[in-house]
C-alpha cells in the first residue's frame, strides 16, 4: 500500500531506544487497534486529527534510520476525494507517535537515571514501557483489563 504522507519522527540521541522492545514491553502492543507486524517490524495503528477528530487516519511506524522513525500515513476514513495533511495535523500525528513511544529529552533522562540504578535491565534492553496515543485509551485498557479472569 503506498502512503499518502510520509513523516519524520527525530529519535532523541539514545543508545537505548530499541523500537521493536518499545512497542512489545507491553502487552497493549497486542490489543485493537494496535497491530504488530514483527516481520517487517512495523507498527500500524489509527490515529486521529487534531483540526477534525472524527477523520482517523491509518498510520504505519518503522524505524529504519537509527537517527528517527518514519511514519506512514496510509489512508483515511476522510470522504474527501482529495485529502491534505495540514502542518498543524502533521504535528499532531507524530506528537502521539511520540507519546506511545515515550520519545522526548525527559523521558531519555529517565531512562538513562534508570539505567545507571539497573545495570542488569540496561544489559537486557529495557527501557521504555509502551502506552496508547492518549492518556483517555490508556485508562480504558487498564481499566478494563483488571481483574479480567
Amino acid at each position: 500500500m503506498d502512503a499518502l504522507y510520509s513523516l519524520t519522527l527525530p529519535l532523541v540521541e539514545s543508545s537505548s531506544f530499541d523500537f521493536e522492545k518499545v512497542v512489545c514491553s507491553h502487552g497493549f502492543f497486542m490489543m485493537a487497534p494496535n497491530l504488530w507486524d514483527p516481520v517487517n517490524q512495523t507498527l500500524r495503528r489509527p490515529l486521529r486529527l487534531l483540526s477534525d477528530p472524527t477523520t482517523i487516519v491509518t498510520v504505519q511506524i518503522s524505524h529504519q534510520d537509527p537517527s528517527s522513525l518514519l511514519v506512514q500515513v496510509l489512508d483515511t476514513n476522510s470522504s474527501c476525494n482529495t485529502f491534505s495533511l495540514s502542518e498543524q495535523d502533521q504535528n499532531h500525528l507524530l506528537s502521539q507517535v511520540a507519546r506511545m513511544l515515550r520519545i522526548s529529552e525527559m523521558e531519555e533522562k529517565k531512562v538513562r537515571e534508570f539505567h545507571r540504578m539497573h545495570n542488569a535491565a540496561k544489559n537486557r534492553g529495557f527501557s521504555r514501557v509502551f502506552r496508547s496515543p492518549t492518556l483517555f485509551e490508556d485508562m480504558v485498557k487498564s481499566i478494563l483489563l483488571c481483574n479480567c479472569q
